[in-house]
């Protein structure tokens, strides 16, 4: 009879553990597990990757510091690394396309680029590269510095024409508009990490994905989506030091506006590298490296991109959440 008992409890817990893992620590793209583990009796996040990052609790949810100066939903952290991102963000597409044409407006208007194109905003114009980013006290966490994320953002809202309005403030939207925007509806930490999402409450955007991969979806949504192309990140990666041999990495926002759908990165050494081949099919607004008296961002290939650090720190695939996107309202 007990050992009935121990084979009915033994069953309850293999049942139990295999609806309540999947929630939490998913499959990875090459076998291995990810998601929330507990180390030393605190919750953290392991990538597919294999790097771990505590959690923290903003804004009420469950969030890593993902990459440089970024604050993300564990949440949307897995829906990217599982490929349920994109998969929401195809769903949504073409609902959003079949209720665009059911509601054509024709006043929206969105600006087109083209190669060559000045627009967005450069974070280093002398204007504002010394304003302090969100509730940073430290000096060096400054719009020039820091805020590729930031700057990149606010040419996200500018191409879509809309405008910082909050405390019966309707002005432009620029960097030092939506540094403030962003401060006052609690979007950074005590230091200049970003919660991105707080976007999706911006006046006129309202649909937001916080991290997806695939190339060709990229396209799709730059060339598809009503009206015009909507809004996306484009973020790459690159060593910006060494510790004991291993790279720590660094990052860098542009806004990404053209593209050929194809995957612009080749694995060499177990490492995704830049293929230049492809890299100069895709183009995206790059908020650094430009004059000090530039106030708008330039148009660059991503093999432009590149070379804009030296060889010893080149631009490779980042880990996960090449793209974000958000949309505008009809």
């Amino acid at each position: 009879m007990m050992k009935k008992k121990i084979i009915n409890f033994c069953l309850i817990l293999a049942i139990l553990f295999a609806i309540v893992m999947p929630i939490s620590v998913a499959k990875g793209r090459d076998g291995q597990n990810f998601g929330i583990i507990t180390v030393n009796g605190k919750e953290m996040y392991k990538s597919k990757y294999g790097e771990v990052y505590p959690i923290i609790i903003f804004n009420g949810e469950k969030c890593i510091k993902w990459h440089g100066f970024e604050i993300i939903p564990v949440e949307d952290v897995i829906n990217c690394e599982t490929g349920k991102s994109n998969i929401m963000l195809k769903n949504f597409l073409n609902d959003y396309q079949k209720k665009y044409n059911e509601n054509y407006k024709p006043d929206i208007h969105i600006n087109w680029y083209s190669p060559g194109d000045k627009d967005g905003y450069s974070q280093g114009y002398y204007v504002w590269a010394n304003e302090r980013v969100g509730n940073s006290s430290d000096p060096n966490d400054t719009i020039g510095k820091v805020s590729c994320l930031l700057t990149s953002t606010v040419a996200q809202l500018k191409r879509y024409g809309l405008r910082y309005t909050d405390n019966g403030h309707n002005d432009i939207s620029d960097p030092v508009n939506i540094n403030k925007w962003f401060i006052d509806h609690h979007s950074f930490d005590s230091n200049a990490y970003l919660y991105y999402d707080k976007i999706k409450d911006f006046p006129g955007i309202f649909y937001v994905i916080n991290g997806f991969d695939d190339f060709s979806l990229a396209q799709t949504i730059l060339y598809r989506s009503p009206p015009n192309a909507p809004i996306e990140c484009f973020r790459s990666q690159f060593p910006v030091a060494y510790y004991n041999g291993k790279p720590i990495w660094g990052f860098h926002f542009c806004l990404y506006v053209d593209g050929d759908g194809k995957n612009l990165y080749k694995k060499e050494n177990g490492v995704w590298k830049l293929d230049f081949e492809e890299g100069k099919n895709h183009l995206v607004i790059d908020p650094g490296f430009n004059p000090s008296t530039q106030r708008e961002g330039t148009v660059r290939t991503l093999n432009e991109v590149y070379s804009e650090k030296s060889q010893s720190n080149p631009y490779v695939r980042p880990d996960s959440g090449i793209f974000k996107v958000a949309y505008r309202n009809y």
